[in-house]
């Protein structure tokens, strides 16, 4: 077998067998297995070849971060070995970069200068580490404001981005270096996403990715709480119901309706829309008849009454 290293200097232990003894007399005596001890001591730099530590992948993705915000491309390339591979979009031709030139002229051509206002957050509580495969899954949020020609190309046009990423990093066997890194974004531009303070404590973002009532804001309408009983709910249709229902009292959302009412549920004046299709086959000649105009208005008004029965008969508008 071969010897297991120990961190740190600390012999590790194999177990080993020794062949039966003879006994007085040429005699062969009970067989006995005694274990025997072997030391290996371990150095600094064996220990290296094997072992990835947390620090050494926040360092990594701190500096990424970092120089992702200078803008410094090759500051970048400097993370990956030589033959480093950078993949931005998965299965995708153009999207995979492989040795530090090709990161580097990437990094120069399509982020330096489209990007300001950059700001970086490692979510270190998330980290998946492999130490032995020296591999780790991190998640990061960025937010940026990015320039783009508009149609025309005669002018930049600003947007803000914002996304959570995801990203696969393998490490060389002496863990300085990033030899693979692969990328995974959700984009959280739309209204419907909520977006954390990036400074926020890593206990309070934790309980904002989960979505956890009351890890957003204390005020009680983004709490969803019934200001009567004091219940709190996960989600507005929850508390929707509760009000509706007039909760265990019965008076909950008395007073608090018109505060927490979807739009859905608002009183909206009824309406009907009646279609009238008119055709005029001809025209009564002189003598005192009802011409086109009056009987178009008596057609109108006799539509409108079977149409609102319960309303009073209102005069035909003038002419």
């Amino acid at each position: 077998a071969s010897p297991a290293f120990a961190a740190g200097g600390a012999p590790a232990l194999l177990a080993g067998r020794r062949p039966p003894v003879q006994g007085p007399g040429g005699c062969r005596g009970i067989l006995r297995w005694r274990p025997v001890v072997h030391s290996v001591v371990a150095t600094e730099a064996d220990v290296a070849l094997v072992c990835l530590t947390r620090d050494a992948v926040i360092a990594a993705v701190q500096e990424y971060g970092a120089a992702w915000i200078a803008q410094d491309a090759s500051r970048i390339a400097r993370l990956f070995a030589e033959d480093g591979v950078y993949i931005e979009r998965i299965l995708d031709k153009g999207g995979t970069f492989r040795g530090r030139g090709a990161i580097e002229e990437y990094w120069r051509r399509q982020i330096l200068g489209k990007q300001s206002n950059i700001r970086f957050r490692h979510v270190v509580g998330d980290m998946v580490l492999d130490s032995e495969q020296r591999r780790a899954v991190v998640k990061w949020l960025a937010e940026f404001d990015n320039f783009r020609p508009d149609a025309h190309g005669d002018r930049p046009a600003e947007k803000q981005v914002r996304f959570v990423q995801m990203a696969i990093l393998h490490f060389t066997p002496d863990c300085k270096h990033i030899s693979h890194l692969e990328e995974y974004e959700r984009s959280c531009e739309k209204k419907r996403y909520r977006w954390p303070a990036l400074d926020s404590p890593e206990d309070q973002l934790q309980r904002m990715f989960r979505m956890e009532p009351g890890s957003w804001d204390d005020s009680p309408a983004l709490r969803c709480l019934c200001e009567q009983c004091g219940e709190e709910f996960g989600s507005r249709n929850d508390l929707f119901r509760h009000l509706r229902t007039g909760g265990p009292s019965g008076q909950c959302g008395t007073d608090t309706w018109g505060k927490y009412e979807p739009p859905s549920g608002t009183n909206r004046p009824s309406r009907r829309n009646v279609a009238l299709t008119v055709s005029y086959l001809g025209a009564g000649g002189g003598g005192g008849g009802d011409g086109p105009d009056e009987a178009l208005e008596q057609l109108v008004a006799r539509a409108v009454q079977s149409a609102f029965p319960s309303q009073p008969r209102a005069a035909p508008p003038p002419p």
